[in-house]
């Protein structure tokens, strides 16, 4: 073997190992998430150049002929692709034989129609969804979809659509502090009874970035964990089954989600196919556009639509109320 070949092997095995190295401090950042300012940045940052680099690290293992760094190097590209990125592969959803309804619901943060109002609209009126809410919304949307002949009701950013009778609406108080609780509720009736959809946009952690300050992004992270812990209480309450969707801002391997999504079932997670990004919608490297459930709901579907008149996609999920059996 030549010197040069020699060197080159050399270098190729000490970027086998940085990219194990790689791998496994990702990974121990996602556990730390929200705790520390170098973890909080990691959580937000694109995750599909692990991929890149561990399949690239694989063939250079393979290259190597060295067995034990192959199977390391599978191994780091498997925990790069299902916990870091996020990766799911499910089968599909049998309906229930005793289930009372299924319905089509639609999630979608429209980024204040800042890509266009009439865009927005008319993406609307195109859904098959039986009920369509919206974040970060605003009055110009709200008329664009009555130049339409849609039916929007509006409760400040948040908005719904549905062919379905609302039978009551909640919008919280703000917090003693005035910050707002940034959820609404809705109970609608369904043919398999009532059921309470609560729209959910905890504030987003873009400006704490931008300033990047140790205090900043701890606070930032507290008020948004008081934000969706608020949600979470109210959909829990009322008796009656409930999803809890729209825009989270709490990417996969958030600690918050961890701590407060514990006890409900995550749409993708259940039926979910791919990576499911929602975040930036041009190239997304984030899913924080979620369908939460508790008891009595059941996900058949989950898809995210592609890149539409915002700066998030849509997703779109069929439920299923679940009947009196369970």
């Amino acid at each position: 073997m030549t010197d040069a070949k020699r060197r080159l092997r050399a270098i190729a095995r000490w970027l086998a190992y940085g990219q194990l190295l790689l791998v496994a401090l990702f990974a121990i950042g996602l556990l730390l998430a929200e705790s520390t300012g170098p973890s909080f940045l990691l959580l937000y940052a694109p995750r599909w150049p692990m991929l890149v680099t561990a399949t690239v690290a694989c063939a250079i293992a393979v290259w190597l002929r060295h067995r034990w760094l192959v199977g390391a190097q599978v191994v780091a590209l498997l925990v790069a692709a299902f916990p870091v990125c996020g990766l799911r592969a499910s089968l599909p959803a049998r309906r229930s034989h005793d289930a009372r309804a299924s319905l089509r619901v639609r999630t979608w943060n429209v980024y204040f129609g800042k890509l266009g109002y009439d865009e927005v609209a008319r993406a609307l009126g195109d859904t098959r969804a039986d009920v369509t809410v919206l974040q970060a919304s605003r009055e110009h949307v709200t008329e664009a979809c009555q130049r339409r002949g849609l039916t929007l009701r509006a409760d400040g950013e948040f908005a719904i659509e549905s062919r379905l009778p609302i039978v009551r609406v909640e919008v919280p108080p703000p917090f003693e502090d005035g910050t707002p609780r940034m959820f609404v509720r809705y109970e609608l009736e369904t043919p398999g009874g009532r059921l309470a959809l609560v729209s959910v946009h905890p504030f987003s952690p873009r400006h704490a970035i931008e300033n990047g300050t140790q205090s900043g992004l701890a606070s930032d992270a507290t008020l948004r964990e008081r934000q969706i812990a608020a949600a979470i209480e109210n959909a829990r309450g009322g008796g009656m089954p409930f999803v809890l969707v729209g825009d989270t801002n709490l990417p996969v391997g958030s600690a918050i989600a961890r701590r407060r999504f514990e006890g409900l079932h995550d749409a993708f997670d259940d039926v979910g196919n791919g990576f499911g990004f929602t975040f930036p919608a041009k190239r997304p490297w984030m899913r924080i556009d979620r369908f939460l459930a508790g008891a009595g709901v059941r996900f058949l579907s989950v898809t995210a639509s592609p890149r539409g008149p915002s700066d998030h996609r849509a997703v779109e999920a069929e439920i299923e109320l679940a009947g009196s059996g369970g």
